[in-house]
């Protein structure tokens, strides 16, 4: 779309200096630019009380013979913000235009009868008024050609001068375009309301040495609103059909854990959906909401505009408890470069939102895929408790992360990835069953060997081997996640409670 060459608004400065109002005689020049929206002829004070802001104020010859009259004329219009007061040339004394001085308005007198410089202001206020609306039009015919916000925002921003412009939701910047100065005056203007739907608005900064008023700004935003719904809404529904193979996943996933070789059988065509590829290496990311938080109509919608901004191409599935999304990554790339991008890009935006989001390991074959939906899950909720707005990665968790967990699936992930020399060690379930009794006694070594019907030396040797598997219980911060662990552990490995 091609950006206007000429003003869509008229100003006193201009009008003054090259249009109808060229042959008046300007007794006083405010320092603040003043724009024209109309004009009206004056006959009395009361008249002036009723005019619109940004209205050239003409006295009539009748109400112009009375200083008092003109100074009273002054003070009303300056109340109404008008733009300018003109006067008959015969009447001005020193008096009003230093009152004019001092209220800082625009004062001017004419030598001409004072319907005629009216007419004159009206002709061309109309004039521009035209080519406004046509301007208005072609704007409403460009944003609608868009199917993107992204280019919804572009385009409002391109036709404004490159005025920032963003789509807003309590705060939170989803999509953005134009400068990135961050200074001026906030316009907004609310999106079509939709029941059950989240609040948004479209919000455009408009420094003051623009040629753009907020008004005007405001006219162009309420034109393109109902074109960045529409491209919203229409983008949800791409991206809840894109989204669908990796939805799948994720629940699939929940069905399959420890037993991944059955996706291929259950969804022959969802790998190659999800453009899965064996030499291939991914990594999960989970994006987490607080468990408390109520649900609301349209939040997805939000994650996902956000989303954008990482990954445009990549879907972001609806999942319970939060939104799944598989990413390729090559060689090349070293690690934490994924956690580093959502960071960047939204990490602020998830902080204000109240949420996390979470990563697996890398992982390349077809049976990692349910245990990376895992870890990146367990890795997003337990950013939820560092802090709002974490960005996890499940490899540098420690044992301390089945605090945020809620399965034994879950839990045994964490353990695979902090304990691994137990999970290996051939005297495990001894080591489980031993350590887990020391702690249920309150560390009390001879309350233990009682309950497990040992020696007290004999249980004593064989807690040396603790600290062996990467168990210190010596830091009181582990006990309880050990405790956890060993406790879920014990339950899937059925070790018996005596010899």
């Amino acid at each position: 779309m091609t950006r206007p060459n000429r003003a869509t608004r008229l100003d006193v400065a201009s009008v003054v200096a090259h249009g109808s109002l060229r042959t008046v005689t300007t007794l006083y020049a405010a320092a603040a630019k003043a724009v024209i929206d109309g004009v009206v002829i004056v006959t009395d004070l009361e008249t002036i009380r009723r005019v619109p802001p940004n209205t050239v104020v003409v006295l009539s010859a009748h109400m112009g013979s009375g200083g008092w009259q003109v100074s009273a004329a002054l003070r009303h219009a300056w109340e109404r913000r008008a733009s300018a007061v003109i006067i008959p040339y015969s009447t001005y004394a020193e008096s009003v235009i230093s009152l004019a001085e001092r209220l800082d308005i625009n004062l001017m007198a004419a030598e001409q009868d004072p319907s005629t410089v009216a007419l004159a202001l009206a002709a061309e206020i109309g004039a521009v008024k035209s080519v406004a609306e046509v301007d208005l039009a072609q704007f409403a015919r460009a944003v609608t050609r868009e199917s993107t916000v992204s280019n919804v925002l572009k385009t409002i921003s391109y036709r404004l001068g490159t005025l920032r412009v963003t789509l807003e939701h309590d705060g939170t910047v989803l999509a953005a375009a134009g400068g990135a100065d961050r200074d001026g005056v906030p316009v907004h203007v609310d999106l079509p309301a939709i029941e059950n739907w989240v609040r948004v608005k479209l919000v455009a900064l408009v420094p003051k040495i623009r040629g753009y008023g907020p008004d005007e700004v405001r006219t162009f935003l309420e034109v393109a609103a109902p074109s960045v719904q529409a491209a919203w809404m229409a983008g949800e529904i791409n991206d809840m059909a894109a989204s669908a193979p990796t939805l799948a996943l994720a629940e699939l996933s929940h069905a399959v854990m420890g037993d991944a070789g059955t996706i291929d059988q259950v969804y022959p065509n969802l790998l190659a959906t999800l453009g899965w590829h064996a030499n291939q290496s991914y990594v999960a990311v989970w994006i987490s909401h607080p468990r408390h938080q109520p649900h609301r109509v349209g939040r997805t919608a939000i994650v996902r505009l956000l989303w954008r901004k990482v990954w445009a191409r990549r879907p972001l599935a609806e999942v319970l408890g939060g939104w799944l999304s598989v990413i390729p990554v090559s060689d090349e790339e070293g690690p934490g470069w994924i956690e580093i991008r959502i960071r960047e890009k939204i990490g602020s935006s998830l902080a204000e939102l109240g949420f996390s989001a979470g990563t697996s390991r890398r992982q390349s074959g077809i049976d990692d895929l349910p245990a990376m939906v895992q870890e990146a899950r367990v890795a997003a909720e337990y950013g939820i408790r560092v802090a709002p707005g974490a960005v996890t990665s499940f490899g540098q968790l420690g044992v301390g992360a089945v605090l945020a967990c809620t399965d034994d699936a879950a839990v045994t992930l964490v353990a695979g990835l902090t304990l691994p020399e137990l999970l290996s060690a051939p005297d495990r379930d001894q080591i489980i069953r031993d350590t887990l009794a020391f702690l249920d006694n309150q560390s009390s070594m001879t309350l233990a060997a009682k309950s497990l019907k040992l020696h007290r030396n004999t249980l004593q040797q064989r807690m040396n081997r603790v600290r062996d598997v990467g168990i210190h219980l010596d830091d009181p911060a582990q006990l309880l996640p050990i405790h956890i662990i060993l406790t879920v552990l014990k339950r899937g490995l059925r070790v018996p409670d005596t010899d």
